[in-house]
């Protein structure tokens, strides 16, 4: 299985230091591997910017990951990273490298083939 690693997020410009491979925003928290990480509560247009590979992202806003995505990775927005061993699915548009699973976007998509 896989360790767990050092990431850093950064939201709205915020960013905070986190130790963990799943990454959630669920009613305006951000979770990393279940737990709640201190933020100010998110509001407007949220963009979450993930330095570093990750197992899984799930987000209703867009994201971009500066790593890879190991597992799933779910945007109601768009979604911006390298590559992705799982499936992704956004609600807007998809820009990434390789894709081992399915691919879903509302508008486009863009990838390594």
């Amino acid at each position: 299985m896989f360790g767990k690693s050092f990431n850093s997020v950064t939201i709205n410009g915020k960013t905070v230091n986190v130790k963990g491979n799943n990454i959630s925003v669920i009613n305006n928290k951000i979770y990393v591997d279940g737990n709640v990480i201190e933020t100010d509560e998110l509001s407007g247009d949220v963009h979450i910017i993930v330095d570093g590979n990750i197992n899984k992202l799930e987000t209703g806003s867009s994201a971009t990951i500066k790593g890879d995505v190991l597992g799933d990775v779910k945007s109601g927005s768009s979604i911006t990273c390298q590559n992705i061993k799982g499936s992704v699915k956004a609600g807007t548009s998809v820009s990434c490298g390789n894709v081992e699973g399915d691919v879903k976007a509302g508008t486009s998509i863009t990838m390594k083939r």
